[in-house]
């Protein structure tokens, strides 16, 4: 931000407002200003480097789990593989410290507790070492004993430092989702704490008496009246003072498509098998909606061009062409209610030779 507070930028603006004595290199005034500009450069280095850990989208790391720390989320650093062996013949017997060579990783005794000793690899982080890996080294290692017999073993693999954007991400949302007071938040983790509710979508009261709609997306289907009414029941002790929610169910919004597959010479795929294979797409597309629909805030299109990408990239199809959506070649809007849904599927087949 204060990138244009340079050393030679504010020596240049202090000699500019100074007049009527020397001010030329080596002279008094101009050495008693480069003390001062130097000091005024070092400031703005530090301001510039508070105003960029103010906010968690810019701080550094250091910074960036403290203020996670306030919040209860905690930074995920690197962990070492560890391999358990639980002995069941006495002969078998370690020490502390002990090192032992196992796919080509040394690992080190750490724990000792009664039969059971746990190594850790002496690397952190994820290695390449297989189950059978493992099993084969450990295998030379107690050799003359039994695997099954006379010791048992697990082993869990380590892992890696966490992305920084990624925790990030966590530390941001932890105070965007965080539930308090009947916010939307708060009624997102309540109805979807209850058995069947997959996705919980609260909307602001419009009202003074304290009503307000809260949609509901079903694990399988969509809730019956009764069961909405339930819902409420079950907890409204937890509902705060003056606030009435009404459930409702989550419209769906049925999309029909239908286009032609183009072939550039025989078709390499059955019309059965272009349909199961673009229904899986479009499924697929339509969970992923659901799963972002809760905390959706704008209006979305189920939008032609992404249809057609579906279709285009089906093995064996080479292009496509008349795509409609519902019968017309434009993209659809979904209200914020509401989540898409495959409706009918009409296909047809057409080669260029």
């Amino acid at each position: 931000m204060f990138d244009y507070k340079t050393f030679d930028d504010i020596l240049n603006d202090m000699l500019s407002g100074i007049t009527g004595v020397r001010k030329d290199e080596g002279s008094l005034v101009y050495n008693a200003c480069c003390k001062l500009a130097e000091k005024q450069a070092e400031v703005y280095d530090d301001m510039d480097i508070i105003l960029e850990n103010i906010l968690p989208d810019t701080m550094d790391l250091t910074h960036l789990i403290r203020l996670g720390a306030i919040q209860n989320v905690f930074y995920n650093v690197a962990l070492p593989a560890t391999v358990t062996i639980d002995v069941t013949n006495t002969n078998i017997t370690f020490e502390l410290d002990t090192p032992i060579v196992l796919a080509d990783y040394t690992f080190k005794c750490t724990s000792i507790d009664d039969t059971e000793y746990t190594f850790d690899c002496i690397e952190e982080g994820v290695i390449t070492a297989s189950d059978s890996d493992i099993e084969t080294s450990l295998a030379e290692v107690l050799s003359g004993y039994t695997s099954g017999t006379d010791y048992t073993w697990t082993f869990e693999n380590g892992s890696e430092d966490e992305d920084e954007e990624a925790y990030r991400q966590r530390v941001i949302d932890s105070y965007t989702t965080y539930a308090q007071n009947g916010n939307k938040q708060f009624y997102r983790e309540l109805f979807g704490a209850e058995p069947h509710v997959a996705q919980v979508k609260p909307f602001r009261s419009t009202s003074t008496d304290g009503t307000f709609n809260v949609y509901l997306i079903k694990d399988n289907g969509t809730f019956t009246d009764d069961e909405l009414t339930q819902l409420v029941k079950d907890v409204e002790e937890d509902i705060p003072l003056g606030q009435y929610p009404t459930l409702k169910n989550a419209g769906i919004k049925t999309i029909n498509v239908s286009f032609t597959a183009i072939f550039n010479s025989y078709p390499s795929i059955d019309e059965d098998s272009l349909k199961s294979e673009f229904t899986k797409k479009f499924n697929e597309f339509c969970e992923k909606w659901k799963e972002e629909w809760g905390t959706k805030t704008q209006y979305s299109m189920v939008r032609l061009y992404d249809v057609e990408q579906m279709i285009l990239n089906i093995a064996g199809v080479d292009d496509v062409s008349d795509v409609t959506l519902n019968g017309n070649e434009n993209s659809i809007m979904i209200a914020l209610t509401d989540y898409p849904k495959l409706g009918t599927l009409t296909v047809t087949m057409s080669s260029l030779s």
